[in-house]
């Protein structure tokens, strides 16, 4: 397979800011000349959505900076979930692979570089079920040892990619928990009780609704299928600041971030297997983030009970 860049799939909505700086780091790529942009944006929710809406279309049908940029402007409200399953089905049925983006995400200026190079690399290793963009791990470089890209059982829905033929194993309808009937496989599908999945994955079920990151995620544990993980993350992630439908309260505004331009050499590893050292950092970034939101919680629960008590007094 040769080097060709494959298409930007970008999800927007209401928020202009977010949406300029999304695409701006993106331009700044020097791949993105290369590249087709699509640019997907959800209908309005109400009255209230229609005014942000135009700004950011207005926005978005004069960027210029990619090979070609198509915006498809959906006259009804989707929802993020049922626009990113729709979009990444519809496209992969006609490109060999995307890379996936949120209007949240602020990318490194390697970041495309990244990704084809790596969506290249492993095309045809079927372990492989996607390329992130992002990392958990938060430690000094002392620790990492020179290490630069690691295998890894999560995926993201921060900046990553994959292949069609890969997504296909995607299947939000019919998931086969008996592969977590076990204590040990439900700790294992946790991180070790570092994220809790398996009660996320239960209570969608019984509300009837599994997200779709969530399914993705189930699809790689159940097919025993890792992701390419950066060390250092390409990713900056710019909507935890009560902006957002996931992380709407702006006291988790904690995202950590590393070096998004970290000068990587791309040195893939050749072994496609778990990396079971960096699944011990990704542990320890992952409770070090938690640990950042319950402090920031704390301070902002704080400050609300200070401006309530002089707002009455």
């Amino acid at each position: 397979m040769e080097m060709k860049c494959v298409p930007i799939v970008l999800f927007v909505f209401n928020r202009l800011d977010h949406a300029k700086r999304a695409v701006e780091a993106l331009q700044k790529n020097e791949l993105a000349k290369e590249s087709e942009l699509y640019i997907y944006s959800d209908g309005a929710r109400g009255e209230r959505d229609v005014e942000p809406i135009e700004a950011v279309r207005s926005y978005c049908r004069n960027i210029t900076g990619f090979a070609q940029v198509h915006l498809l402007e959906r006259e009804e409200n989707w929802g993020i979930e049922k626009s990113e399953i729709a979009a990444l089905t519809e496209l992969l049925e006609k490109y060999e692979a995307c890379i996936v983006l949120e209007d949240d995400l602020e990318v490194g200026t390697r970041f495309l570089e990244y990704m084809n190079r790596a969506l290249v690399h492993y095309k045809d290793e079927k372990k492989v079920i996607s390329i992130s963009g992002y990392s958990h791990i938060d430690t000094s470089s002392r620790k990492l040892k020179g290490q630069e890209f690691y295998f890894s059982q999560l995926t993201t829905s921060w900046g990553w990619a994959t292949w069609a033929d890969r997504w296909k194993l995607f299947d939000d309808k019919e998931l086969n928990l008996d592969i977590l009937k076990t204590e040990s496989e439900q700790t294992r599908f946790d991180l070790d009780g570092a994220c809790p999945y398996t009660q996320m994955l239960q209570q969608q079920m019984k509300d009837g609704y599994i997200t779709w990151d969530v399914a993705w995620y189930f699809k790689a544990f159940e097919n025993d299928l890792l992701t390419l993980t950066p060390v250092y993350t390409l990713v900056n992630n710019i909507g935890m600041d009560g902006t957002g439908i996931h992380y709407n309260n702006d006291a988790i505004d904690s995202n950590h971030i590393r070096n998004v331009e970290y000068a990587y050499t791309f040195d893939f590893p050749d072994e496609i297997k778990l990396d079971e050292a960096m699944r011990e950092l990704e542990k320890q970034g992952i409770a070090k983030q938690k640990k950042r939101e319950r402090r920031k919680y704390r301070m902002w629960k704080l400050r609300t009970i200070i401006k309530e008590f002089f707002h009455k007094n």
